[in-house]
């Protein structure tokens, strides 16, 4: 499975096929910053420079098997060294990532796609892989709030929710609730760790300039002085 195969059930309700990961709410850059590990994984993508002065660049043009990656690969494979942040929002496709990587996902057997409720409805889709994606939460259970060293998957999704979580909406929220942890949090236990899971996903996403461009993609320029002071890091740290 890909970053982004498991990016897209974590985030797809089981039981309505509702996305928690919207154009609106940012939800396409989570989803390209899911793509960019996958295909600086596969050789497709790479970095030069550090921090302010890191560039993506295309090192091999040809396409993916994945109809999911190769949508998101199209559309930068034409444009040479570029912004980090600009990468991460073409990979995610912006206003046609239902159609573009979640339709790519369903043709590759990783969601199914669901009735329309309604002719004017738009597509919702199916996690086909419930027992897989419990584990997934299950894991990142284990990194983010009982202090279990992640699996470099595992890190970077929770990376990424963190970086996500509140703006592309509560995403930190998947990890509290899962039932597997035998335990229902509300008041203030829950705080206590959402901020503890918090702080751990932010000690894995500073070190990882992915999800700092994924930050940087997600938050306004004025924002990003304030979310390196979050972080611990220089703002010069954070790719533009």
């Amino acid at each position: 499975m890909t970053a982004l195969a498991d990016l897209a059930c974590l985030t797809t309700a089981p039981e309505t096929g509702a996305p928690i990961l919207t154009v609106r709410r940012h939800g396409y850059k989570l989803l390209g910053g899911a793509a960019l590990y996958d295909l600086v994984d596969r050789g497709k993508l790479g970095r030069t420079g550090e921090g302010r002065a890191s560039r993506v660049v295309v090192l091999d043009p040809s396409p993916v098997p994945e109809p999911s990656l190769e949508y998101g690969l199209a559309r930068v494979r034409g444009h040479g060294e570029q912004w980090p942040r600009n990468a991460v929002l073409r990979l995610g496709g912006g206003v046609k990532l239902r159609e573009g990587i979640y339709g790519g996902l369903a043709a590759e057997g990783v969601l199914g796609r669901r009735e329309r409720a309604g002719l004017f409805s738009p597509d919702r889709y199916r996690v086909l892989d419930v027992p897989r994606r419990d584990n997934i939460i299950g894991h990142l259970h284990a990194a983010l709030l009982e202090g279990y060293e992640p699996h470099p998957a595992t890190r970077r999704l929770a990376a990424l929710l963190t970086v996500g979580d509140p703006h592309a909406g509560p995403l930190l929220d998947i990890v509290l609730d899962w039932p597997g942890s035998g335990q229902r949090l509300s008041g203030s236990a829950r705080s206590t760790a959402r901020k503890h899971a918090t702080a751990s996903g932010m000690e894995m996403a500073k070190h990882d300039w992915i999800a700092l461009t994924t930050l940087r993609a997600i938050l306004l320029p004025q924002q990003i002085a304030q979310a390196s002071a979050v972080f611990g890091i220089a703002d010069t740290a954070i790719p533009k």
